[in-house]
């Protein structure tokens, strides 16, 4: 067998709550760079432009087609059809697979059957030598960087102030230091809000992003006296008011001190939950949309923090 080049990389699209564990692992194994868990965005979360970048990043896409909703997968696998990528399907089962994509490289097989994916999957891989786009000059020389190279370039959506730390919460309620931090990134704040009948909301946001389940619009309840892990009451009330205010995200801030950020994925919406300090820490240093997309993800793809 011919040596195939070391840059290829993969886009995977998968439904929400799909372990593809087994899947990056033998793309890893065959030299193929694949985002991990944490930087991988389940399917149909990013706006179109910001896919379609991706896709052109990507030399190939690997469309997972399991699980009770995959929609957002197909749009995708339509989109990087319509770039001209080159797609290998791994279908749960062939009910899943409609006439049009009987022409592409699929299997029908469990993301967790590591036996039938592997064999599969180097065959494909290595099919891709032979191909016009694989041994293009322009792919690879091309920079190939993953998501998360991507990510962690500077993005220019706020001027940044000189100050790298928080002020002093001193004197601040929490509310004050949440608006203070939410505008740190450049969000746009709505307070005190009504989202339904005898239903009000601490805050509506609309955050710098390309991702829709970031970007907002998102409500934000502030609870400064929470107690457990997870908070349960807040996060059902919370599901409340984004179910009465037809709004698919929130954020719930407490005054839990050290308190890890995570995310829940409840009847369809995104609720994240993280501290006061850690806000205030993340918006300071410019990492809060990066840290609410790698929780987001973790839980989209069912791993628990």
């Amino acid at each position: 067998m011919a040596e195939r080049p070391k840059k290829y990389i993969c886009y995977q699209s998968s439904p929400l709550q799909v372990d593809t564990t087994v899947i990056r692992e033998i793309l890893r194994k065959a030299r193929v760079r694949v985002a991990s868990l944490e930087e991988l965005p389940p399917a149909g979360e990013l706006a179109t432009t910001k896919l379609i970048s991706q896709l052109h990043r990507s030399t190939f896409v690997v469309a997972v087609l399991s699980g009770p909703h995959p929609g957002p997968v197909l749009f995708e696998l339509g989109v990087a059809l319509g770039i001209g990528k080159s797609v290998f399907v791994v279908a749960a089962d062939r009910d899943r697979l409609a006439p049009s994509l009987l022409a592409l490289p699929y299997v029908v097989a469990s993301p967790a059957d590591g036996e039938t994916l592997s064999f599969h999957l180097e065959a494909f891989i290595a099919n891709l030598t032979n191909t016009p786009e694989a041994t293009s000059t322009s792919v690879l020389k091309r920079n190939l960087a993953t998501v998360a190279d991507e990510e962690r370039a500077p993005r220019p959506r706020a001027a940044p102030q000189k100050s790298k730390r928080p002020p002093s919460p001193d004197g601040l309620t929490a509310e004050t230091r949440v608006i203070t931090a939410f505008h740190r990134v450049g969000a746009t704040v709505s307070v005190g809000p009504e989202v339904g009948p005898d239903a009000r909301a601490d805050m509506i946001i609309w955050l710098p992003a390309d991702d829709l389940s970031i970007a907002g619009p998102a409500l934000v309840e502030v609870k400064t006296n929470l107690s457990g892990h997870p908070p349960q009451a807040a996060l059902q009330q919370t599901l409340s008011l984004l179910e009465k205010s037809h709004l698919r995200t929130g954020l719930i801030i407490t005054g839990q001190q050290g308190a890890r950020s995570s995310a829940y994925l409840l009847r369809g919406s995104y609720i994240y939950v993280l501290s006061v300090d850690e806000l205030e820490r993340l918006a300071f240093s410019g990492g809060l949309v990066r840290e609410l997309r790698r929780v987001r993800n973790k839980v989209a793809h069912g791993a628990v923090e």
